[in-house]
Order: structure tokens, then sequence, then C-alpha cells
């Protein structure tokens, strides 16, 4: 009889323990679906985000904490003559006029340490060695946990506003002779 109560005791544990494992795994199954659906979500996000920075006519750049280009979107070709792939790991500061440099990495600066500097108008080098006059807007990048991971500038190439501008002011020259 002892041991027909020990086997009943066992076989009683037995149940319970089946009984929570089969409860861990129904709980582990939704974990893994909803895991899942987050990354898939993710993916998603990612791939809208990517397909939007790609298609837009300005230049977007990304440059980490030590100045280097960590990202560049096609336009960024366009407006600098260099591939992207020529520009990558590099300083931004090879792409400016030395006239420029400063001014820029204290802007720079300014951004890593938590001001929001105001948009600036500036010029790049382009590949050919010409001054591309250029409107500069950044903002800082976060990582998931909020940590500053560097800086996303929009570039707009204003070529042809400043043509416009420089062709209104010797026309507004010439008619007050």
């Amino acid at each position: 009889t002892a041991l027909i109560e020990a086997h009943a005791k066992l076989e009683s544990r037995v149940l319970e323990r089946t009984a929570e494992l089969s409860i861990a795994n129904e709980k582990l199954a939704q974990e893994i679906e909803e895991s899942r659906k987050a990354g898939k979500a993710l993916q998603e996000s990612n791939e809208r985000y990517r397909t939007l920075i790609e298609s837009v006519t300005d230049a977007v750049v990304i440059v980490d904490p030590d100045g280097k280009l960590t990202y560049l979107n096609p336009e960024c070709e366009k407006i600098s003559g260099y591939r992207v792939e020529e520009l990558i790991g590099r300083s931004f500061t090879e792409l400016l006029p030395p006239e420029h440099v400063e001014s820029t990495l204290e802007r720079f600066r300014q951004g890593l340490s938590g001001a929001n500097p105001p948009i600036a108008e500036i010029s790049i080098l382009h590949k050919d060695g010409s001054q591309v006059p250029v409107e500069i807007n950044s903002t800082k990048l976060l990582d998931a946990e909020g940590r500053l991971v560097g800086r996303i500038t929009v570039i707009r190439d204003i070529s042809e506003r400043k043509r416009l501008e420089a062709h209104l002011l010797q026309r507004q020259r010439l008619e007050s002779i």
C-alpha cells in the first residue's frame, strides 16, 4: 500500500507539472508570435523609412559623433559628384571648403551637446572642385535607448535660388542707374 500511495503521489505530481509546462508552452508560443509580429512590423517600418529617405530630392546624411559619414542617400551623389561608397567612413569636413569648416564643426559640436542649431547656408565641395551652395538642417539621432548616436542632416542644393537672387540683384542695380 505504501508503494501504491507513493505511485499515486508521483502520478499526481507528474500531472501537475505537465499542466504547468503546458501553460508555460502556451505563454512561450504567444510570446514567440508577438515577437515575430513585432519583428515583421519593424522590418516594414524600416523599409518604409529607407524608401522615403532614398526617394526625397534633398540629400540626407548621417554622421556619427566622430564626424564620420555613416549613411548617404542617392541624392548625395548628385550634389557632391561622389559615389556614396567613396564617402562612407570619411569625415564630413572633407566636403567643406576651408571657409566653412570651423563654423560647421562648431554647429556639429553644438548639436552633439544637445543644442539645435538653426538652418544654415554653406557651400560644399563638388568632386569637380566647384562649390555648391546648400542649405543644411540637422537634428540629433538617437538609438532605441535614447542615447545620442550622431546627427542626421538634410542638405538642399540652393544653386538655382542663388542664381536667381544674383540675377534679381543685378537687375535691381541696372534699374537704379
